[in-house]
């Protein structure tokens, strides 16, 4: 990433922050270790520009687990935003989170790659719950 784009992040994040639509820890991508051979990594509410360039600038190819609304809007900002991901899980807050997250979690170990990146992205109304069940999620497999 250029100089250029580092500070356009950095003058996004300080104004967001200061019109309080974030908390200062909701907003960076937080590692999580590796799991299966790959990097992983969580981001609560990003915002979908940063999501974008973080996207492009990861030296290995993304599994992504995010909700409709994050793909959709990543979709409508860069038309070629699918070029660093090998593998999309979806989940939606309308239907059954709990369920369906499970069923998304289940599948990591099958679509795993090595190298590679697991990134788990949630920002809407199910997040504290999708954020936990991610994290139990996490505990249970890596202690294996």
């Amino acid at each position: 990433m250029s100089e250029k784009e580092i500070l356009k992040i950095n003058q996004q994040l300080k104004s967001a922050k200061e019109q309080g639509l974030f908390k200062q820890n909701d907003t960076s991508l937080q590692p999580k270790g590796k799991l299966f051979g790959m990097d992983v990594f969580s981001w609560v509410y990003p915002n979908i520009e940063v999501l974008n360039l973080t996207l492009s600038a990861f030296p290995f190819p993304v599994l992504w687990l995010g909700n409709e609304a994050e793909i959709s809007a990543l979709k409508s900002l860069n038309s070629e935003w699918e070029i660093n991901i090998l593998s999309c899980l979806v989940y939606n807050e309308d239907s059954d989170l709990e369920n369906q997250l499970q069923n998304q979690l289940a599948q990591i170990k099958e679509k795993s790659f090595k190298p590679g990146i697991l990134l788990f992205t949630s920002s809407d109304g199910n997040t504290e719950n999708a954020v936990r069940q991610f994290n139990e999620f996490l505990n249970l497999v890596q202690l294996k």
